[in-house]
């Protein structure tokens, strides 16, 4: 370590012993963010990629909910990719070479409940931060998707982004009443195209917000505030949001072509 880093740090630890308190919550706020910065994910001006790499994080919840059902991810990545396609969007996730790792949520604090964690700075600072920064160090991630299924029909996403590039980190809770279906194998059969449906939705709302879309007032929009909706076969992503996405990504498509006929 540097001699003027470490007097950084020793300044800094004392000055929060002297302020006490308000010392301490600086202190919080600055590991928090230093947390969450390494969630954010920004590409220089040429490396934009329509086609998102993924590594995905699943805890044992996730794990067992879509087992029961017969759901997998790529078949949820492949229902996203329909959406993006009927909604005219040139975004894509690529199932090939998806990378999968574990995560726990096990631990009070990263528990994810309405679109929220128990402790998030917590959570931030001692389980997502060192998994991300550990995947990010041997690959160059778009998206790192970290998926739970903590709550019992709690369907809900978080979204983690800076530069509105469609990357980031997105946090998905894919919440199934279990027993409501375990009783009939038609019922499941059902069910089993209802919840990929519905989780490709929550997740093309999450990655709609990583290029800086937000929330909509249409009722049938993939985007609007309250998603219990998602799933159904009206769901669309609203004429405004669609335009949005439709203009920022195909600026982003401009230039990394402008990029590729500089070299």
């Amino acid at each position: 370590m540097r001699p003027e880093l470490r007097l950084s740090r020793l300044a800094l630890a004392a000055a929060v012993l002297a302020a006490g308190a308000s010392g301490l919550w600086l202190l919080n706020t600055i590991t928090r963010q230093n947390s969450i910065s390494g969630l954010y994910i920004e590409k220089p001006p040429c490396g934009y990629r329509s086609e998102k790499n993924l590594i995905i994080f699943m805890d044992d919840r996730a794990v067992r909910s879509l087992k029961r059902f017969r759901i997998n991810i790529n078949s949820i990545l492949l229902k996203a990719n329909e959406v993006w396609k009927e909604n005219g969007v040139k975004v894509r996730y690529g199932t090939n070479n998806v990378r999968f790792r574990s995560w726990d949520t096990f631990s009070e604090e990263c528990r994810f409940r309405d679109a929220k964690f128990s402790d998030e700075s917590r959570c931030l600072a001692n389980e997502m931060g060192p998994k991300s920064a550990s995947v990010r160090k041997q690959y160059d991630p778009d998206i790192l998707i970290f998926i739970t299924a903590s709550g019992i029909e709690d369907m809900s996403g978080k979204s983690f982004w800076k530069a509105g590039q469609g990357n980031g980190t997105i946090v998905l809770n894919l919440g199934i009443n279990l027993n409501k279906y375990d009783s009939d194998e038609r019922v499941r059969g059902v069910a089993n195209n209802f919840y990929r449906k519905r989780f490709a939705q929550l997740l093309v709302h999450e990655n709609a917000h990583l290029y800086g879309i937000p929330h909509s007032s249409e009722s049938n929009s993939i985007m609007k505030n309250n998603i219990d909706g998602l799933g159904g076969h009206k769901m669309r992503i609203d004429r405004e949001s669609k335009q949005a996405l439709l203009e920022i990504t195909g600026h982003l498509e401009m230039e990394t072509v402008g990029c590729a006929a500089r070299k």
